[in-house]
């Protein structure tokens, strides 16, 4: 029991480190109108819904979020929309150290371009990272 926890601690910390950035200079940065129109249609409800009965999240969309890896250095991930237990002002960033915690929900819209990447491995990044939704 112990070596295969062992196995999959060694198995996530090189996922961690790996996992390639989300950035501008990224291909699956690009969006379509088809995912801009789905973005609105999450995000802005959403804003709208939680604004009076939940002020204590804060609920945002394609807005970089940084995290620390377990080398010491700092990869960042864009999330199609997200929601934390964090204070509501305008960002240009989420940056967990600062913050306090990953966003404890995370929204991905895949398209066929990004299946796998949102599927799978954006899936496995957050739920190492503390997503809890």
């Amino acid at each position: 029991m112990i070596e295969a926890r062992t196995r999959r601690d060694e198995d996530d910390h090189a996922f961690l480190l790996t996992f390639i950035d989300d950035t501008e200079e990224s291909p699956w940065m690009v969006a379509s109108d088809y995912h801009l129109l789905a973005l609105n249609a999450a995000v802005i409800p959403t804003r709208t819904y939680l604004g009076r009965r939940r002020p204590d999240l804060y609920v945002s969309g394609e807005l970089v979020v940084r995290y620390p890896k377990p080398d010491g250095s700092s990869g960042q991930v864009g999330p199609d929309m997200l929601a934390a237990y964090a204070p509501r002002h305008l960002r240009t960033s989420f940056d967990v150290a600062k913050e306090g915690a990953f966003p404890a929900f995370v929204l991905e819209i895949v398209s066929p371009e990004s299946d796998r990447r949102d599927k799978q491995d954006k899936a496995r990044l957050y739920d190492l990272l503390g997503a809890r939704e």
